[in-house]
């Protein structure tokens, strides 16, 4: 039925859409911003749907099939714009005692130098959280190992706190390679901890990693803990993703990250050579995630369990929980969360309160920026890692022209992965990109919740 005709009160409007442009330069998906949602295109209308939405003029055929699936709307959105203020926190100096309140969790950034302080940044933590299931808390003492002694009153504080605010509870620890030592790896075995393994730069051949970090990987693989470790790799631009890729494949690594830094530090030549030589990084970098999406998919329909790459599992993540969010907001209580209207992924990013406009990264806002590392406007704004829906799980990058790109083909390639999701096994997808992804199915429960013997309300 042709609905291009049919009379509609009201104004209408198009909802913030980006077409997602196959290889062949047609569109077969469409990402809906707003709803958080990706959407097939009907074969007849792949080759200009795209040409439409830039020009605003569909045709008949096109509009019907645009007002059915109700991407011309009557609904209003608020639209997105920084508005980030000198009084606010930057997100990148996510300061000690802050709560970022997002999807129903607490992020709690613990990093205090006392036993003292850290209880006391806990207990705050704990306070601004109240209402929200799980608490996540993130410590980080610049990749350094706290102590069994400390690491472990941390955990069993932590614990009896939840079980008062009858909230789960995580863990999240920053280590750096070199302060993985035997005694530390069978410790954090028996921990309820899941560990960041910060690795430095890959090198690109397994044979020339550092000594340090192939002892760290050996000593947590001896103690059977690749569920519970994120291996986190700096990606320089003369190394291919699939060459990271092979190689986490081929040591059973479960969870993996990497930065990519940009091509403008390992580039050569000039003028068309190096126009040239940037082409090919970027389709290079398109193909690797790619064959990254493929491989994961494979993996669930087969039945065996993929790696977890973080820079797309964050934002499959994000889409997943499709709730309505407006922007952040101070916290009466200190520190921040998430106001309750607004549309679906909306949160812009922005601090309401008084000053002047400061961009992402805390920097004064530059009305010559480049639109190519400018948020306003990009189809990515609500997903890439510059986003603050990602900022307390991803590491902190400079936004530059290359980082924005990656980001970009980051974030293209997670709503493909996110749409063939939904021809694989629902089970097998929310083992690997559900909430509780980060612990193994097999630890026992009075091990990961209850070491010291607090009663069975513990709630981890």
């Amino acid at each position: 039925m042709i609905t291009a005709s049919m009379p509609m009160p009201g104004a209408l409007r198009w909802r913030a859409l980006h077409p997602l442009i196959d290889e062949d330069g047609t569109c077969s998906l469409l990402y809906d911003l707003e709803r958080a949602a990706v959407l097939e295109v009907p074969e007849e209308l792949q080759l200009h749907v795209a040409p439409a939405l830039e020009t605003g003029d569909p045709d008949d055929e096109l509009l019907s099939w645009l007002v059915r699936e109700d991407l011309i709307t009557m609904e209003g959105w608020a639209g997105w714009a920084p508005d980030m203020s000198e009084s606010a926190t930057p997100l990148m100096d996510w300061g000690p005692g802050a709560v970022l309140r997002l999807d129903g969790e607490a992020h709690v950034r613990v990093t205090q130098a006392t036993e003292e302080a850290i209880f006391r940044e806990m207990a705050v933590g704990f306070r601004q959280g109240l209402g929200a299931p799980r608490v996540q808390l993130h410590l980080d003492w610049d990749g350094a190992f706290p102590g069994t002694g400390t690491l472990e009153r941390i955990v069993r504080e932590a614990l009896l706190l939840a079980i008062e605010a009858g909230q789960e509870v995580e863990f999240d620890l920053t280590l750096r390679a070199a302060e993985v030592t035997p005694a530390v790896a069978l410790f954090l075995s028996a921990m309820p901890v899941h560990v960041r393994l910060l690795c430095d730069e890959f090198p690109g051949d397994e044979g020339s990693l550092p000594r340090d970090i192939r002892r760290a990987l050996m000593l947590l693989w001896v103690q059977d803990l690749p569920d519970r470790v994120t291996v986190c790799f700096d990606l320089p631009a003369s190394i291919r993703l699939k060459e990271l890729w092979s190689w986490a494949r081929r040591l059973g690594v479960r969870h993996l990250d990497a930065v990519r830094r940009p091509y403008s530090q390992g580039a050569q030549g000039a003028g068309a050579q190096a126009q040239e030589s940037r082409a090919a990084w970027i389709q290079n970098l398109k193909c690797d995630l790619q064959d990254v999406v493929q491989e994961v998919c494979a993996c669930l329909e087969d039945g065996s369990v993929p790696i977890d790459f973080r820079p797309l599992a964050r934002v499959i993540r994000r889409l997943m929980h499709a709730e309505p969010l407006s922007r952040f907001r101070p916290d009466p209580m200190g520190g921040w969360r998430v106001g309750d209207a607004g549309s679906v992924g909306d949160t812009g990013g922005g601090f309401e309160s008084d000053g002047p406009a400061k961009d992402w990264l805390g920097a004064a806002a530059d009305s010559e920026e480049s639109s190519s590392t400018s948020c306003t406007g990009c189809w990515a704004r609500l997903l890439c890692r510059n986003s603050a829906l990602q900022i307390h799980g991803a590491p902190v990058e400079e936004r530059t022209v290359d980082a924005c790109d990656t980001w970009r083909m980051e974030a293209d390639a997670a709503l493909r992965l996110y749409h063939r999701l939904a021809h694989a096994d629902p089970l097998q997808v929310l083992r690997v990109f559900g909430e509780s992804s980060g612990l193994p199915d097999d630890l026992p429960s009075s091990r990961m919740a209850d070491p010291w013997g607090l009663g069975s309300k513990a709630p981890c």
